[in-house]
């Protein structure tokens, strides 16, 4: 067998592709409408400054209805059934009157607590507490999930959720229910050309029909 000084790599096998010719650095995040990914700003605390956009708030007619359950099962847990049945039976039913009272004030609080907020680039968002804020100019997709609520993944209620992430790795889990979200679509709407893949199919007639609406 003759060796052959003239090939670089005398140990490859004819017709056997190199596996390092097939090396390559991975590719840069995909633009958004043309127009490249600014670079990482310092993040800001989860509450935010004073002087923000306040693009959602509460939606106080959805107090009404989880105030009068609140205030009507806790009548029920103090009150009991009136004595009717066994001693059991009436502690039992007091018990379940109050969970729920403490349920629906959970919700009423959450309701309260609703707030989003755009500082700059950041948007907050406050449901129980303020969580770290999503970098809207570095955002990287805006959907609507169905996310479990509460409770094992298998029995829990699964919710559409409005769930925005940013190339930075923090996310906002927003629940269009407490607030109107409105604005919100708009902001997405003035940043985002029609078709970027950067709004998933499930947000993007929303914020198209907007866009279309301000255009006119």
């Amino acid at each position: 067998m003759s060796s052959r000084d003239d090939d670089p790599t005398p140990w490859a096998l004819e017709g056997v592709p190199d596996p390092l010719e097939d090396r390559h650095d991975a590719d840069p995040p995909a633009e958004r409408s043309g127009a490249s990914v600014p670079d990482p700003a310092p993040t800001p605390d989860n509450a935010p400054a004073p002087g923000g956009t306040v693009l959602s708030r509460p939606r106080t007619l959805l107090l009404v209805p989880y105030v009068v359950l609140t205030l009507g099962l806790a009548f029920m847990a103090v009150a009991g059934n009136g004595g009717v049945g066994s001693l059991a039976d009436v502690d039992r039913g007091r018990v379940g009157f109050a969970a729920g009272a403490v349920v629906f004030g959970i919700l009423a609080w959450q309701v309260l607590q609703h707030r989003i907020v755009l500082q700059g680039r950041f948007l907050h968002h406050r449901a129980a507490a303020w969580r770290p804020p999503v970098d809207l100019d570095r955002l990287s997709s805006a959907g609507i999930e169905r996310i479990a609520m509460g409770g094992r993944r298998a029995m829990g209620v699964r919710a559409p959720i409005l769930v925005l992430r940013d190339l930075d790795g923090r996310s906002v889990m927003i629940d269009r229910v407490s607030g109107d979200v409105e604005p919100l679509y708009r902001e997405l709407a003035r940043r985002f050309d029609a078709g970027d893949p950067v709004i998933d199919a499930s947000l993007a007639p929303r914020v198209d029909r907007l866009r279309e609406s301000s255009a006119d």
